[in-house]
């Protein structure tokens, strides 16, 4: 396809980056800063069957994107934390 590229990890045969509790706390403080201070956007000419609906959850998601904590099970655990934007049962 034209003007399309895929990232690659160093040395990694795979496209796409690895992602460790590292990476993705990093990334959710980028994103988090991005979304206060307004700059994220979504292109408009969308490619879906419903670009509109499909707009509308991301818009959604993002508005309860959050760090969720849950408790280990016993003493032993390991308490646990999540970055996700569904809510309350959503998918």
């Amino acid at each position: 396809m034209e003007n399309v590229s895929f990232y690659r990890e160093p040395n990694s045969d795979r496209v796409g980056c690895l992602t460790t509790n590292e990476t993705k706390h990093a990334m959710c403080a980028l994103l988090n800063a991005m979304l206060r201070e307004g700059r994220i956007s979504v292109k408009l000419d969308l490619v879906s069957r419903d670009p509109g609906g499909l707009r509308a959850k991301l818009k959604e998601q993002l508005n309860v994107y959050s760090y969720q904590f849950k408790q280990a099970a016993n003493t032993f655990g390991k308490d646990a934390v999540a970055i996700s934007g569904k809510v309350g049962g959503m998918k």
